[in-house]
Parts: C-alpha cells; sequence; structure tokens
C-alpha cells in the first residue's frame, strides 16, 4: 500500500511525502482488527513475565528488587495513590492543557535522562495538584527503572499499574515499549495484542505497534508508518520524539543506501528536528549533504561534532579530502589545498592523504622558492611572509623552517629564529640526516648574538658528538675554537723592596 501522509506534531507540522510500501495490512489505518479476528504468531493470551505473578497465583503481586538496585525511582515511590488521584484517570486528551512539570519529565524520560527524570518524579510527588495519578507513577516509575536497568522493578510496577487501570491502553502500550526496547519482541507483541483486544487502537497502541516494528529488523519504514499515524490521531501524543527520531533514522539510512539521498536529508533533517542530540542523525545528515556535493555543510557538521567531543575527528578529516578531490575534478585547486590542509589538521597521515599531502608539499616547495627569490633581492618582508605561508602547507619541512629562520633572523627576530633552528637541528638528529645548510652553527650564531655562548658551544659540541664525520665537522670545530673561553692571566705581585 503506498501512503502520503500529513503529521501534525505540536506547533510544528512536518509533510511525509514518502512513498512507504507495507506489507501488514491496516498499518496505515489506525484501527484494530475485531476481536477474536486478528491472527499473528503470539498469542493474546500469552502469561505476563513470570516475575510478576505469584507462584501458583492468578493475579500480580510485587517483587523484591535485588539487593543493590536502589535508585532515583525506588527513592521517589512514597506509595502509589498517595495523592488521593483517581487511578483509573487518563492522560489529558489533546485540547486540555498539559502540565508543564509533566510535560518535562516525559521529556527527559523520552530522552533518556535518569538522574533528572529521578528529581523530577520527587518533584512532583511532593508538589501540591501534582498531576501524576497513581497510573501515572507507576507507569513512569516503570519507565525509570528500565533506564536505569532494573527489569524486574519495572516489571512489578507495570503489574501494579495493570490491577489500578485493566482497561488504560498506556499500560499495555507501555509493557509493550519497555519489552521491545528490552529485545523481547514476542513478550512486546504479546502486550500489544491484549491491549488492542481489551482497549481498541489507542494512540498510544499505536505508538508501541510503530516502536515495536522499528526494533524488528526490515520493518522500520513499517513502523514510522505507524508512529506517523498515532501523531497524527494525537498531535500531543507522550513518548513520540526519540520513537519518530529514530523512525526517521532508520528509514533515512535505508534510503541513502538505496541512493536516494534527497530522502535521506529530508528524513535525517526531521530526526534531529525530534532529538536534537541524536549523534547518528546529525551524521546522516552530514552524510546526505555529502551525497548531495553540498560538502561544506556536511564538513561543519562533522567538525562541530569532534570539536563537542564526539570520535569524529578521522571522519571530519576525510570528508574534508573528500570535498577536496571534488574541487580538483571542478578546477578548483586553491580550494582543494585549503580542504587537504583542514584533513590534515583532523590528523589524516601523509599516507591517508594521497594525492593531497603531494598537492601540499608542492605548493610548500613553490612557496618556499619565491621566498627565496624575494630574500635575494632584499624584499625581506616579502621573503618572511612566504616563507610562513610555506609552512602551513608543509609543517615538517625542514628547508622551509631553516629558511624561514634566516629571514626572522635578518628581522631581528633573533628569539623565534633561535626557537626553530632548535627544532630543525632536533629533528634533523632524530632522522640522521646532514642538512644542506649549517644549521647548528647558525643556532650557535644566534646563541652568541643573544648573548649565550655557553649554549653557542653546547651546540657545537653535540653536532661534533652525534655527527663525528658530518659535512660540516671543520667549520665547527673551528668555531667552537673561537668560542672557547679564553686562560685569565693573573698579575703577578711586585717584590717588596722594603723602605
Amino acid at each position: 500500500m503506498v501512503v502520503v501522509l500529513e503529521v501534525k506534531a505540536g506547533p510544528r507540522v512536518a509533510v511525509f511525502g514518502l512513498s512507504l510500501v507495507l506489507a501488514a495490512a491496516g498499518a496505515c489505518g489506525g484501527s484494530a482488527e475485531p476481536e477474536g479476528t486478528r491472527t499473528t504468531g503470539v498469542s493474546n493470551t500469552e502469561e505476563p513475565p513470570p516475575e510478576a505473578l505469584a507462584p501458583g497465583g492468578d493475579g500480580p503481586r510485587k517483587v523484591p528488587d535485588p539487593p543493590g538496585q536502589s535508585g532515583p525511582a525506588e527513592a521517589v515511590e512514597q506509595g502509589l495513590g498517595a495523592n488521593g488521584a483517581n487511578p483509573m484517570q487518563l492522560m489529558p486528551l489533546a485540547e486540555e492543557p498539559v502540565d508543564g512539570r509533566l510535560a518535562e519529565l516525559t521529556a527527559v524520560l523520552d530522552m533518556g535522562s535518569a538522574v533528572r527524570a529521578g528529581e523530577l518524579l520527587r518533584e512532583l510527588r511532593a508538589a501540591p495538584g501534582s498531576p501524576l495519578t497513581a497510573v501515572l507513577d507507576a507507569l513512569y516509575l516503570a519507565r525509570l527503572d528500565a533506564l536505569e536497568g532494573r527489569p524486574l522493578a519495572w516489571s512489578r510496577r507495570i503489574e501494579t499499574a495493570r490491577v489500578l487501570a485493566p482497561g488504560d491502553g498506556r499500560v499495555y502500550a507501555t509493557a509493550a515499549e519497555l519489552h521491545a526496547a528490552a529485545g523481547r519482541l514476542e513478550t512486546a507483541q504479546g502486550e500489544l495484542e491484549r491491549g488492542l483486544v481489551t482497549c481498541g487502537a489507542t494512540p498510544e497502541l499505536e505508538r508501541a505497534r510503530g516502536v515495536i516494528l522499528l526494533s524488528t529488523p526490515g520493518k522500520a519504514t513499517e513502523g514510522l508508518a505507524h508512529l506517523i499515524v498515532a501523531a497524527e490521531r494525537d498531535p500531543d501524543l507522550p513518548f513520540m520524539d526519540r520513537a519518530l527520531s529514530q523512525g526517521y533514522l532508520l528509514v533515512g539510512n535505508a534510503r541513502l543506501g538505496e541512493g536516494d539521498a534527497q530522502t535521506a536529508l529530508d528524513l535525517a533533517r526531521l530526526a534531529v528536528e525530534r532529538d536534537p542530540q541524536e549523534v547518528p542523525a546529525r551524521r546522516l545528515v552530514a552524510d546526505a549533504l555529502a551525497a548531495l556535493g553540498q560538502f561544506g555543510e556536511s564538513i561543519g557538521i562533522l567538525e562541530s561534532l569532534a570539536r563537542a567531543g564526539e570520535p569524529l575527528e578521522a571522519e571530519a578529516g576525510a570528508m574534508c579530502k573528500r570535498a577536496a578531490l571534488a574541487a580538483i575534478l571542478r578546477g578548483q585547486r586553491e580550494d582543494a589545498l585549503a580542504l587537504f590542509r583542514r584533513a590534515r589538521d583532523w590528523g589524516l597521515s601523509e599516507e591517508a592523504l594521497g594525492t593531497g599531502a603531494h598537492m601540499l608539499r608542492d605548493e610548500a616547495g613553490r612557496l618556499m622558492e619565491a621566498g627565496v627569490e624575494a630574500y635575494r633581492d632584499a624584499h625581506h618582508g616579502q621573503a618572511l611572509a612566504l616563507f610562513r605561508e610555506a609552512l602551513e602547507f608543509d609543517p615538517e619541512s625542514l628547508a622551509v623552517q631553516n629558511h624561514l629562520a634566516v629571514a626572522l633572523l635578518r628581522s631581528g627576530e633573533a628569539e623565534q629564529a633561535a626557537d626553530i633552528w632548535t627544532g630543525v637541528v632536533e629533528r634533523a638528529y632524530e632522522m640522521d640526516v646532514d642538512l644542506p645548510e649549517p644549521a647548528h652553527i647558525n643556532l650557535a650564531a644566534t646563541w652568541v648574538r643573544l648573548g649565550r655562548p655557553a649554549s653557542a658551544r653546547t651546540t657545537l659540541a653535540e653536532y661534533l658528538d652525534r655527527r663525528p664525520r658530518g659535512e660540516w665537522v671543520r667549520e665547527t670545530r673551528e668555531l667552537l675554537e673561537q668560542l672557547e673561553p679564553q686562560p685569565v692571566q693573573q698579575a703577578q705581585p711586585e717584590d717588596d723592596q722594603g723602605p
């Protein structure tokens, strides 16, 4: 069946124009089959979780929490129904005002913030006029227990809520969703079937059906369709943002894999709208944009995530390289060079950069040669600028660093020149290479200019020690001898001639 749905969710309106091929009959109808006629692989009389039933008994019983499993949910519970509210009262209808405190609690539970949810639950139960009924209290506590990884505790809450409100679709929907999240899809389907038989196709159960399908391999598109139907039937239906975000994400990833980048981008943006902190959804936006050739925004998203602490440095670098290669194909060499530099800044190695590494070295060499020509023509300021620019393209080039140090010294920046030459000399020793120019002699001369002859002697002596057969041994020995301190001759005392 092919459907086109318009979804209204609170103040937002999103048009879902995808062709959804649904395998299940009635997937978008929002209505349940008559009792006794629905056929599935799960019995409508499937037993509830064994931990929720007393041995040999017919009704629910409370199961103590396992040792060491206390948490915010346990601290919140002061006795269900303690506020005197009617436990059979349902959630407010869409046209009724929704309590802001309850809306905040719903949002943090939906997005998985257990700590904040525990705080809000405690505040709500203690507040005058709390919107929490006994049923809501049990169901919200069940969701909090699930976030904390306490399956026995949330099973007990569900059974308590079922006793308090056996005809409330929210009970079955919550149970189905929590079982689905735990990977127990058959049990989740059983809860859904019992809810449909007991309550009919409520928006909550339509949401639960969508959640179950999202958790079922190959059923993401169908699950998203049910979620959209639920949102259309009740625009204020709680616990929708996370589910819809995941639905849009799953279907969007599938569409991108099929080559439909534009639809994938539309779905990814909807996913981010529902859950702005969902990193995979933001990454899908970046991937879809890149597939459409919109690399600027794609790179911006990945770089923003990486700066925020997500381990995406390599991915950001790879996207910069991908954009650089596209720029080369368009004949935009300057853009390509800038993007290769960004890729390298994000940690891509020379091997990973490939062609980009060669282009960066070539550009650095071109700028260095231009700087040498400017220096020879006594354009020292221009030479200094060119050497600095060359170093940005190839920060590891010893030749560029050496030329930059010469230009700095000529400009009166002896301290900076000494710092650069120190790094050049150490790097040459590490690489076990002889430089075409005696950087260590230049460094020693700079130390002398700075009034540090002892540092100059140390620099020269180190070269002789580490390069005893080096190209510059003779010049180094001569300079070292010149710098050796001369012995001080003390005056001889005159003979005492006496009076």
